[in-house]
């Protein structure tokens, strides 16, 4: 289930990057009819694309915790569909948070971006967060910060929850 897909802005003049992503899980906690928080292991995918006509180096990217709570209780239920792309795990019970996967040193270019999918963990904790992105281009080095238009992700551990059995809901 796509839970959430940022709108495409162009970024301020002086950043080099554009940055869209997605939160999609297989697995939510459904806290009313109307709202969802992805359970521990749904992915973020995040889109970086170069907005000049040179490349930009992407240099690191950073977690940063906004908030841990006790996880959410509600209602699990399933979705499914998840396509495959370069595979990132974060681990948001550590502190600080852990980044796992190949090393971070990319270039984006017109025509030549790079898209991250970042399978994110938490047995203990509802988390709130982001993402800081380090790039550098022709000289000028900066960070951008990744989250939902101004809002952290949202993540939730696997409380003792009730669950809804596939394709139903009781």
């Amino acid at each position: 289930m796509n839970i959430y897909h940022s709108p495409p802005q162009r970024p301020p003049a002086e950043i080099p990057v554009a940055i869209t992503c997605e939160v999609e899980s297989d697995y939510v906690i459904q806290r009313d009819w109307s709202d969802g928080v992805p359970l521990s292991g749904g992915l973020v995918r995040i889109f970086v694309e170069a907005v000049e006509d040179r490349a930009v180096l992407l240099r690191a990217l950073r977690p940063i915790v906004v908030a841990r709570r006790p996880p959410l209780d509600g209602t699990e239920t399933t979705h499914l569909g998840i396509p495959q792309v370069r595979k990132y795990s974060l681990d948001l019970d550590r502190n600080p948070p852990l980044l796992k996967g190949p090393k971070f040193l990319y270039t984006v270019s017109p025509g030549d971006p790079e898209v991250f999918e970042l399978t994110v963990t938490s047995t203990r904790h509802y988390v709130e967060w982001r993402l800081e992105l380090d790039w550098t281009c022709a000289g000028r080095s900066g960070t951008s910060v990744i989250d939902l238009g101004g809002h952290p992700f949202e993540f939730t551990a696997k409380p003792g929850a009730r669950r809804w059995p596939f394709g139903t809901r009781r």
